[in-house]
């Protein structure tokens, strides 16, 4: 018997029913980001709750593995490709509902394996979004991943995504769940939520995320310029920025806007 193949007897072994990938293929599939190819894992785990992620990280720890969280998979960064092989990808695809919308206090808290693309819907028909809501990645792109990553793009006007975080539900290395912030505001006292954005999951992963709401807007323009250098199109859009004038303001150099 194999070193490999008694590691994935143990995952199975210790893992919640149903929740762990093993086979050879979609191990290879996990093992790579959009940008780069790294070594296999032991295996790719897919929880469907918080408390099946909290399981499955303390089993983890049990085994000695290394954990590897992944958002959409959109990511050309590296932020999930492992550094040695055997580590155990942590993927929140399953968890991807809209778990509480508040009308009153205007805040939404979703599992962190929705999409972006996902969440708008659901809120659309309210007439509510949120402030950042989604990045340049696709729409696979999951707020657990731009949370993590610090994303930018439909809503940059407002800042960053993780900056629109109000609090998060997480699950540290060894399964202890950890509540951060308050569900409505942010912050008062030290600003545990923000130590743990950014971080591209390596200082706990993100299960739960709760966003503030605002109001759709009624009316929509556009418009499109041209900059002869880089600093012209730089200094248009900071001084949109400070104006306020935008949701969203973005560039694209020669060699993109080309493709």
């Amino acid at each position: 018997m194999t070193i490999e193949t008694t590691i994935i007897r143990d995952l199975a072994d210790s893992f919640p029913a149903g929740s762990l990938v093993t086979d050879a293929a979609e191990r290879a599939f996990y093992a790579q980001d959009v940008h780069r190819l790294g070594p296999d894992p032991a295996g790719v785990f897919r929880p469907a709750s918080i408390d099946e992620l909290a399981a499955g990280l303390a089993a983890a720890k049990a085994l000695g593995l290394a954990i590897v969280p992944r958002g959409g998979g959109m990511s050309y960064t590296g932020g999930y490709v492992a550094d040695a092989p055997g580590a155990l990808i942590v993927d929140l695809g399953r968890m991807n509902r809209v778990l509480t919308i508040d009308e009153t206090d205007m805040v939404v808290t979703v599992e962190a394996g929705i999409s972006w693309a996902a969440l708008y819907d659901a809120l659309k028909p309210l007439g509510l979004r949120t402030p950042m809501w989604g990045t340049l990645s696709g729409l696979k792109a999951s707020v657990g991943g731009g949370m993590s990553q610090n994303g930018l793009f439909w809503g940059s006007g407002n800042g960053t995504i993780a900056s629109c975080a109000l609090s998060f539900d997480l699950v540290l290395a060894d399964g202890t769940i950890l509540k951060t912030g308050s569900g409505f505001v942010r912050p008062f006292g030290p600003d545990i939520t923000g130590l743990f954005t950014s971080d591209a999951g390596a200082f706990g992963i993100k299960a739960h995320v709760t966003l503030p709401l605002v109001r759709e807007a009624e009316a929509f323009a556009y418009g499109s310029f041209a900059f002869d250098t880089p600093e012209q199109a730089f200094a248009a859009m900071s001084e949109v920025a400070r104006a306020g004038l935008a949701s969203e303001c973005f560039g694209f150099d020669p060699f993109v806007q080309g493709q």
